[in-house]
């Protein structure tokens, strides 16, 4: 019985070693690096993110990197139908899995697509008249591969969803309310390491903005 209990204890403690949660509060997710023409403040502890006129796009990314087995979690309320939602993994851009960023970067979508290496997972994207998708990209190879599409968008603006990013080994996976979204295996080389960043876009001159709260990180 005493092996037992002790077996118990000590597979505990490595579960708890290899498996490290961080929770984020709204002090800390305004201090991630903002990017693109726009704002994030502090609204009843509630992260506010939105875009100014002649936006292209307003991203937060994390100061540090991860692991590349990597879960992010946190709860979103788009504000408007024109915001598009953006999660991103394991973004880098250097043989060390660093990120530069260049001082005229404005926002632009397509820094994350064509000159950096990460995933890019795309949600509440109805006004971009498309469904829930996620991108492998991979800046080394010059590659953009749309590696999976959902079946429908099960958000609308004005509350709150649960959202989960994640990527474990070769699996990726989107999760909306505890729902599964996108699962898949990615067969491309494992990014190893990266920054975790979150974003979104308007349309035309209709621009985003959303409330995020409760984020935390979990590395594995």
């Amino acid at each position: 019985m005493k092996k037992s209990l002790f077996l118990i204890v000590v597979l505990l403690l490595i579960s708890k070693t290899y498996c490290q949660a961080h929770k984020i509060s709204a002090d800390s997710l305004i201090k991630w690096n903002f990017y693109g023409v726009g704002a994030v403040k502090i609204d009843h502890q509630q992260v506010f993110l939105k875009e100014y006129v002649n936006s292209v796009g307003v991203t937060l990314v994390s100061p540090k990197k991860y692991d590349g087995n990597v879960v992010m979690r946190y709860k979103l309320m788009p504000l408007t139908a024109a915001t598009v939602c953006v999660a991103m993994l394991n973004i880098h851009n250097q043989d060390n899995y660093d990120l530069s960023i260049p001082n005229y970067y404005s926002g632009y979508v397509q820094f994350w697509l064509m000159e950096s290496s990460g995933y890019f997972f795309a949600f509440h994207n109805m006004a971009h008249n498309q469904q829930p998708f996620v991108r492998r990209c991979d800046v080394i190879n010059g590659t953009n591969i749309k590696l999976q599409e959902g079946k429908e968008n099960a958000m609308i603006e004005n509350r709150y969803y649960e959202v989960e990013v994640g990527k474990k080994g070769k699996r990726i996976w989107l999760k909306i309310d505890n729902n599964i979204v996108l699962d898949i295996e990615d067969e491309g080389k494992t990014f190893e390491k990266g920054y975790l960043a979150l974003r979104i876009r308007g349309t035309a001159d209709d621009l985003a903005s959303c409330l995020i709260k409760d984020l935390e990180i979990i590395e594995n």
